[in-house]
């Protein structure tokens, strides 16, 4: 049986074309292409055809065609996308078992095939230059033929981005369109390249996205890939949630690139050492100062080891806006999905990560999300009675998102969630009106404006309570459970179902309390009045952050921009506030309750007239989402 690359050559000939022009091929399934080295031969000392400069690509279920653009995402840029979009036990095999083997011969490549590649070559050769790669998929079976844009991998061995150079944040003067508005450009004004993210080739961040047409409270969009975390295989998911799928769709590329960038493994280059080691040297996060779980934690949970300030790790630089000056920081602590084999000390989540046209917005929200989880889990924990938020004072978008709660049967209440920091943080609570499976749906929002707070908090809430009685009904014995044994509480999903239990109704007392509401301007005029009120983002943050720095934390900043961001016109960032109190999913890894702010934020708030000791704590797990 002829190969592919005869069955090429003989239409090259046939073309005119000189070996020159015949197009290189290569076949992908052997191995894992997302290790950092590749042999120059195979295992039988033959020749091994170079994966990034190939032109045609041969799988076990089809062939690919690549024609380069201009921003020239390689071969090996392909073969990784690929990899990634495999069933979980390939991916398996390759890339943490043995490895596949070949059995038998590829499947018949007749002449037929070889004409459709061949079309699907002399199209890419002879089309007009385009910034983005193209690819055309040619099935092997149906001779079906796909077309889709590529990116370059951030991620790729071959032409990947490098880590940063040491970044000097400076803030500089960042232009906003008004005084009260706090991105710098609108959505629909950013140049995503959608058909390079999402397509079922070699898309960046999942094979399609799916619409979710039956929700009588958002215009959901969902998409989800496979990512390899510190503990293996799990689903990355981000969404939409707007008015309309238009607005929604592109919400959700947004937040399905800033996970892309949260969860990436980064090149070599990174210092590697140990605490003691570089801190003699250089500005240094200690991660033992950071909040840390319990003793019982790291003797019960098989994946979490101890901090050890002696053991050599990964860091990563990013910036103190405290300091101004870089920091070392742990890459555990950077990217909360790396899987570059240092000790699993912590167990992060994308709390912290934001984007934005700039550094400065993607740092903004960045920090608004810090200060808003460090909120929540301070009066959850704290027993906080908060002030309660008159609905009737919020302006009419508010207001019909209210309704559309109350048309699937939820009271929503909201909530004045400040402590000791003056930024509006808004806490919604929705109750069943009947008392039944479902009953509670929690969520947040923080803001620059009182207003936009409390609709980030309604948009949560309308986001989950179509689904919440649902929920609780197909996992009732197992949440039953968990209410008796809160050790049972292991992931970020049973938190929010937990409070979907009638039987917890007791648990939130703090939240369905009698209250006189007070209208949102009444309580956010001192904050409307201190606020800064210029025309330059970068007066926000630095505003930010010194409201920050004065109740005991620093502010960090590590610049994890992909290269796939930046074909969006994004900027991405991980903000790391370690003096906050940090948000956990499962009760045996909740670090809050040992953070010494939670004992004395309440009292400098003026809220209490004495720290809170251990025993004041609510220990009940928290019912965010």
């Amino acid at each position: 049986m002829r190969t592919l690359t005869q069955l090429l050559t003989d239409h090259a000939a046939r073309d005119g074309r000189g070996p020159d022009r015949v197009p290189r091929v290569v076949e992908l399934g052997e191995e894992d292409l997302l290790t950092w080295e590749r042999s120059p031969v195979s295992e039988s000392g033959d020749p091994r055809p170079d994966v990034r400069d190939a032109d045609i690509f041969l799988t076990s279920r089809a062939v690919l065609v690549l024609r380069r653009g201009s921003e020239r995402a390689c071969g090996h840029c392909l073969a990784l996308r690929l990899q990634r979009m495999q069933p979980a036990h390939e991916r398996d095999l390759l890339e943490i078992g043995s490895g596949t083997q070949r059995v038998g011969t590829w499947p018949d490549i007749g002449e037929q095939l070889a004409v459709a590649v061949w079309a699907c070559f002399n199209q890419a050769d002879q089309a007009r230059a385009t910034e983005l790669s193209q690819v055309w998929r040619v099935d092997l079976r149906t001779l079906m033929v796909t077309a889709s844009q590529l990116l370059r991998d951030a991620r790729c061995p071959s032409c990947g981005d490098r880590d940063p150079e040491p970044p000097d944040i400076d803030l500089g003067i960042v232009r906003k369109p008004s005084p009260t508005e706090y991105r710098v450009r609108r959505p629909e004004d950013y140049a995503i390249p959608i058909k390079a993210l999402v397509n079922p080739v070699c898309g960046v961040l999942a094979p399609g996205t799916s619409l979710s047409l039956g929700s009588p409270t958002t215009a959901p969009v969902v998409g989800a890939a496979s990512v390899r975390g510190p503990i293996g295989l799990h689903d990355l998911s981000w969404s939409g949630q707007a008015n309309s799928y238009a607005a929604s769709s592109r919400l959700a590329l947004f937040e399905g690139l800033e996970r892309h960038a949260g969860t990436m493994r980064r090149r070599p280059g990174l210092v590697v050492g140990s605490y003691t080691e570089l801190a003699d040297r250089t500005l240094t996060l200690n991660p033992g100062e950071c909040a840390t779980y319990s003793p019982e934690s790291y003797t019960t949970d098989d994946h979490l080891t101890p901090f050890d300030p002696d053991r050599p790790i990964p860091w990563v630089t990013g910036y103190s806006l405290r300091d101004k000056r870089p920091i070392l920081v742990p890459v555990r602590l950077a990217f909360y999905g790396w899987d570059g084999g240092s000790e699993l000390f912590a167990f992060e989540c994308s709390n912290g990560c934001a984007s934005g046209g700039c550094l400065a917005e993607a740092v903004l929200f960045g920090l608004l999300e810090l200060i808003e989880r460090d909120a929540f889990l301070l009066a959850w924990y704290g027993g906080a009675e908060l002030p309660e938020i008159d609905t009737a004072s919020l302006d009419g978008t508010a207001r019909a998102m209210l309704n559309r709660a109350r048309l699937q049967g939820y009271e929503v209440r909201l909530f004045d969630n400040r402590i000791d920091l003056p930024v509006p943080v808004v806490t919604g609570v929705a109750r069943r009106t009947d008392g039944g499976d479902g009953l509670f749906s929690f969520a947040a929002g923080a803001g620059m404006d009182p207003e936009s707070a409390a609709e980030a908090a309604l948009g949560e809430i309308l986001t989950y309570i179509p689904s919440m009685r649902h929920r609780v009904q197909a996992r009732r014995e197992e949440l039953q459970a968990m209410a008796q044994d809160f050790a049972l509480v292991s992931g970020l999903a049973d938190h929010p179902a937990l409070f979907g239990l009638p039987e917890m109704a007791e648990h939130a007392r703090h939240y369905t309390r009698d209250a006189d509401p007070v209208p949102v301007s009444e309580l956010y005029q001192d904050w409307l009045r201190v606020r800064p009120a210029t025309d330059d983002l970068a007066d926000d943050v630095r505003f930010l952050v010194d409201e920050v720095v004065r109740a005991g934390s620093d502010v960090i900043v590590v610049d994890q921009t992909s290269a796939e961001q930046r074909a969006a016109g994004l900027s991405g960032v991980r903000v790391i506030a370690p003096g906050l109190v940090p948000i956990d999913f499962g009760w045996g890894r909740q670090r809050a309750p040992r953070v010494p702010r939670m004992f004395t934020a309440l009292r400098r708030a003026g809220l209490r007239d004495a720290d809170l000791t251990a025993a004041d704590l609510h220990l009940v797990p928290h019912p965010f989402p």
